[in-house]
């Protein structure tokens, strides 16, 4: 079970448990801040921490002591929205059958709502109980709220309504579970219709099912796969669903469960995912999010309204004191008002002659109904939940054509489902012989096998990519473009088959960057800063003054010096292009990097400046452009002087000077290589002020042009193309300070093919000051 809690808030449990009278009760992994009663079973206290407790409870009688049951204490900051702690996630109801489901949340709510609910319940706004009857079949995606003084926390429940007189209908979504050896495991049954007894076979060792409650508990022994499958009775009939769960080994980082690693959502309607994993992880990560969507960093459930049509690869993370683990979930939003879009990927399966067999058919439009035919022998679907499922008893392999259908239509995908006879070698089932990729985007690939592998394995990787070797998934960001020919391979107590698969990884980078602006002594200085990626990355950095003049500039910086600092101080300095600090000729090395690179030349002679260094991993770099006795308008160029797209430019920024006429600044961007990149871009005036700056540019305004075309603006960074959430999450990834909600800065998140690109802040012909624009790859 699961319970929410707050920081210096009193804390109160109640352990409730069969076979009365119970003589005592036992609570192990509770903070000190926190005790139980041994005879009564209340857990009182006072968290002090926040984060995840996972405690073990067991109760005593005179027969004996019961299989331990987890309890997880979610136990939230104080002063922040509530986190809802339900979990699952699902809920079933039977038409003209009472139904009751009470939401928890930390935070001591005030008030709580859920919407759109299935006809025939209402909600307590007091309580957070959802109670009725429901009147009419179907599934619902609720929207769950609960509020403080604070704000309001969201989780999507999906509540599905079966008729009266049927079989029951398993409702677990997802049907994946993650366990650890010598952790206690936990997870109940949820069915429609009223069951009187539940079944789940075969189990993973330490595991057992209570037939009378549906409840799966123990503590797990061994590492492993395991398909059970349920089965959920009443006096119609038994309704059954296949449950994969994982056992990982105790002491390693957390392995993502999941599967599939796709998602459906439909603009304007509640969306829920929840991320499952082993190692009991303590905090979860999930980035990007399409529009409008959030994640739970303490539960990992994702939730939401999507805002915008698209199909987003999400990172996600699982972390816990030994590590992180990952796998990248493909979230598709479709239109609303249009048939339902199947999204599972891939479309192969694997079965084996005698063991359970799963599979659910993701869809967006909230589909009312299912099919799938034809069906290999032994499986057959719920027509309400999309959830194939069953025993297979023929091999071979069968196309099935998949439909999901709402009241504007059906939509269909085929599925090719592959049953191998028992006791052989895996047979893998994946028919792709290429696998697409982009460099820096979260990938995903799944190897699809028979006969319950035990482990996977990929050789030769694209750089950036690993496997999870129990479950098969490829996940991570691939850092360099290229093609890899990758050997897969499924490993059982039988034997271990092999085949291969061509990814190829498209790549993109900053290849480019240039600052136009004023500069000059004190504030009018026109500084660029840049970090970059992977070690021994080579720059050309350039001050161009002069040479500006030969290009119409009519106020051009006379003589620019360039000054190149690092975390450790000064790393170079240049006055004249042609020779270095040390007096030494430089022109020839400079002239030729310039010219490899596409810069232009510069004059021999002139008295612009430059640089050619060689930048650290991650280290934060920064250049001045300046002139000793004078100011004038000055160009500070960055330019890769290599094209190893491993090896990038990460963020590019320049603070300047925001003036009227020629000196109004400008910021060329070039995005290098064949697939597209997201950036952030922002443009920073009054939270410059928190760090020392005055003198700024109080409301400023960002666009982005390609050649003479406006592509994008923005004035104010919580309104636009772009959601505040986006912007936060973008900004927190790459690693940029947060803007204060309501500031007048400026930003962005756009995707741009390679190509040329100029950033400017317009000048209404009254704005001046200091502005920072900024630009992160967030890929």
């Amino acid at each position: 079970s699961s319970a929410p809690a707050t920081v210096n808030t009193a804390f109160t449990y109640n352990i409730t448990a069969t076979g009365d009278p119970i003589i005592s009760y036992a609570a192990t992994g509770l903070p000190a801040s926190l005790v139980l009663n041994t005879t009564t079973g209340v857990i009182t206290g006072t968290p002090l921490v926040s984060g995840v407790i996972n405690a073990t409870l067991t109760a005593t009688n005179a027969t004996g002591t019961s299989v331990a049951a987890p309890l997880t204490i979610t136990v939230a900051a104080a002063g922040v929205a509530p986190i809802i702690t339900n979990s699952p996630l699902t809920a079933a109801g039977t038409v003209g059958t009472p139904f009751s489901f009470t939401i928890t949340a930390s935070g001591l709510p005030t008030s709580y709502s859920a919407a759109p609910r299935p006809a025939g319940l209402n909600i307590n706004t007091g309580t957070g109980a959802i109670t009725g009857t429901p009147t009419a079949v179907g599934s619902t995606s609720v929207l769950l709220g609960a509020t403080n003084t604070t704000g309001t926390g969201n989780a999507t429940l999906t509540i599905t309504v079966a008729a009266a007189g049927v079989a029951p209908i398993i409702t677990n979504s997802p049907l994946t579970a993650a366990g650890t050896v010598g952790t206690p495991f936990s997870l109940m049954i949820t069915a429609s219709g009223l069951p009187t007894s539940y079944s789940a076979a075969p189990l993973p060792a330490g595991l057992t099912v209570n037939v009378g409650t549906g409840a799966i508990t123990g503590t797990p022994t061994s590492v492993g796969t395991t398909s059970v499958l349920l089965g959920a009775t009443n006096a119609t009939g038994t309704g059954n669903a296949t449950l994969t769960i994982t056992i990982a080994a105790a002491g390693v980082a957390p392995i993502i469960t999941n599967s599939p690693l796709t998602a459906a959502g439909t603009v304007g309607t509640p969306f829920g995912f929840t991320i499952t994993a082993s190692g009991l992880p303590t905090s979860y990560t999930a980035t990007p999010l399409p529009a409008g969507l959030v994640r739970n960093t303490l539960t990992g459930a994702i939730t939401g309204t999507p805002t915008t049509v698209g199909t987003t690869s999400v990172l996600l993370g699982a972390s816990n004191a030994t590590g992180t683990g990952n796998a990248t979930l493909t979230i598709t939003v479709a239109a609303a008002g249009v048939a339902p879009i199947i999204t599972n990927s891939p479309l192969t399966a694997a079965g084996t002659v005698g063991t359970p067999f799963g599979f659910t058919i993701i869809a967006s439009g909230l589909p009312t109904s299912y099919t799938a035919t034809p069906l290999p022998a032994g499986l057959s679907i719920v027509a309400l939940t999309g959830a194939i499922t069953g025993t297979p008893t023929t091999v071979g392999t069968t196309s099935v054509l998949l439909g999901a259908s709402n009241a504007t239509g059906t939509g269909n995908a085929t599925l090719t489902i592959t049953v191998a006879a028992a006791g052989v070698a895996p047979i893998i089932t994946n028919n792709e012989s290429t696998v697409a990729g982009t460099a820096g985007t979260p990938f995903n690939y799944t190897i699809t096998a028979s006969g319950l592998p035990t482990s996977y394995g990929a050789s030769n990787l694209p750089p950036g990519l690993v496997i999870n070797t129990a479950t098969g998934v490829i996940t991570g960001k691939p850092t360099t473009g290229g093609t890899w020919i990758v050997t897969l391979t499924a490993t059982n107590a039988t034997g271990t088959s092999t085949t291969f698969v061509t990814i190829t990884i498209t790549s993109s980078w900053i290849a480019d960057f240039a600052a136009r602006a004023v500069s000059g002594q004190g504030d009018l200085t026109l500084i660029v800063g840049f970090i970059a990626s992977g070690d021994g990355k080579q720059l050309l950095i350039r001050g161009v003054g002069p040479t500006l003049a030969t290009q119409g500039v009519s106020n051009a910086l006379a003589d620019p010096v360039l000054t190149l600092y690092g975390h450790d101080g000064v790393m170079g300095t240049n006055d004249d292009w042609q020779v270095t600090a040390s007096g030494q000729a430089d022109a020839t090395l400079i002239a030729a990097t310039a010219a490899r690179v596409g810069a232009a030349a510069l004059p021999n002679g002139s008295k612009d400046s430059a640089l050619l260094v060689t930048i650290s991993d991650g280290v934060p770099t920064t250049a001045l452009v300046r002139s000793n006795n004078s100011s004038g308008i000055a160009l500070a160029e960055i330019y890769a002087a290599d094209a190893d797209p491993g090896i990038r430019l990460t963020s590019v920024a320049a603070r300047m000077n925001v003036t009227v006429g020629e000196g109004a600044p400008i910021v060329g961007l070039v995005i290098a290589g064949d697939a597209p990149k997201t950036v952030l871009i922002r443009g920073i005036g009054p939270t410059l002020t928190a760090y020392g700056v005055t003198a700024v540019v109080a409301d400023p305004k960002i666009a982005v042009f390609s050649g003479v075309t406006e592509i994008a603006s923005n004035d104010n960074w919580e309104i636009g193309t772009s959601t505040a959430d986006q912007i936060i999450d973008a900004s927190s990834q790459v690693g940029a300070f947060p803007l204060p909600a309501g500031s007048k800065d400026a930003a962005l998140l756009i995707t741009l093919q390679p190509g040329v690109y100029t950033v400017r802040v317009p000048n209404s012909g009254s704005a001046t000051g200091v502005v920072l624009v900024e630009v992160y790859d967030t890929q």
